[in-house]
């Protein structure tokens, strides 16, 4: 396949950057709904960091995963080469999404859980389907999975100490 030309590969980096980078901004606006409420009022597990830990993380994980889905469409030719890979990193940013509006829009760290098993599968999907054209795509993919996993410890912490 064709590497896109400079132009339409600047263009593909702003956009695919920008855009997990949205998803993380409209997440935090569910999540400050309550995150001085509801979530200041649970139970923690151990390990739990810091607020303005998650922000800075995510904001870096945002990045990273733009990053790595541009490099996987640059190795993939474009557009057409890229529309599985894509389509599945844009299901699991559709499913990091759905974890703050369930976990704290909602306010239920339960249903949370679950959509964080389906987002770590999703996660694992695409850094799978990136590994295929390129291993940097899916070695950028690693911090965001090793994260989530955490979350996944933290909000089965909160599930469990909260009841």
């Amino acid at each position: 396949m064709k590497t896109p030309g400079p132009i339409a590969s600047t263009l593909m980096l702003i956009v695919l950057i920008a855009l997990p980078q949205l998803v993380g901004y409209v997440g935090s606006s569910l999540t400050f709904i309550s995150v001085e409420t509801w979530y200041a009022g649970l139970e923690k597990p151990p390990l739990n960091p810091p607020n303005w830990a998650f922000d800075v993380v995510w904001t870096a994980l945002f990045f990273i995963m733009g990053l790595a889905s541009w490099i996987y469409w640059r190795a993939a030719g474009g557009i057409i080469g890229a529309l599985f890979g894509l389509t599945i990193y844009g299901a699991q940013l559709g499913l990091n999404l759905s974890w703050s509006y369930f976990f704290f829009g909602l306010q239920n760290a339960f249903a949370g859980l679950l959509v964080l098993i389906a987002l770590f599968v999703a996660i694992a999907l695409t850094t799978g389907v990136f590994l295929r054209k390129s291993r940097t795509a899916a070695y950028l993919m690693v911090p965001y999975i090793l994260w989530v996993l955490f979350a996944g410890y933290l909000n089965a912490g909160i599930v469990l100490l909260n009841g």
